[in-house]
């Protein structure tokens, strides 16, 4: 199977988005409920709001097998040295190819410099596991509310990279 990552280009966040909606109810139906999915996809994984965080400095970048978008990522710098990855997802049925690792040493690459990745994980989503065996670790819990009675339960996990050889990634 071809693949590559690239940033993704305006023209395609209608296609971001229909990945968005698909992915999320694949992986959190069963977590939150479809009306929660339903919710946050309006809010947060949309072409609006996709385009406002890259004017906010976001870099999205694509996951294309064989010239269709199977996943992506959100990123950002959000203070000198620490990358935030808000977004890693990949469609069902391209799971467990080794896409989720290549991407992280995308965002990495793609930010050069940094020395620690963090995004948030909800406490009950199976996907911990693979960023501890990655080398993420919980460093702390939260949650955060999101409106309409909803509130998100997660851990933030953190990956401190600045000791990382070339050959661990």
């Amino acid at each position: 199977m071809q693949h590559e990552i690239r940033t993704i280009r305006p023209d395609e966040l209608e296609d971001l988005e229909r990945v968005a909606s698909k992915v999320w109810h694949q992986s959190y139906d069963v977590l939150l409920g479809p009306e929660q999915v339903d919710y946050m996809l309006d809010m947060f994984q949309n072409q609006k709001a996709f385009r406002e965080q890259i004017n906010s400095g976001y870099i999205y970048r694509g996951m294309f097998a064989n010239g269709e978008l199977v996943g992506y990522t959100g990123s950002v710098v959000e203070e000198v040295g620490r990358v935030f990855l808000s977004k890693l997802y990949i469609l069902e049925e391209y799971r467990n190819h080794g896409f989720g690792r290549q991407m992280i040493n995308d965002v990495i690459h793609i930010h050069d410099g940094c020395d620690s990745v963090y995004l948030t994980v909800n406490k009950k989503n199976p996907v911990r596991k693979m960023y501890e065996y990655m080398g993420f670790k919980v460093v702390k819990s939260v949650v955060t509310d999101i409106g309409e009675g909803y509130v998100m339960d997660d851990y933030v996990m953190q990956w401190d990279i600045s000791g990382t050889s070339e050959e661990d990634e």
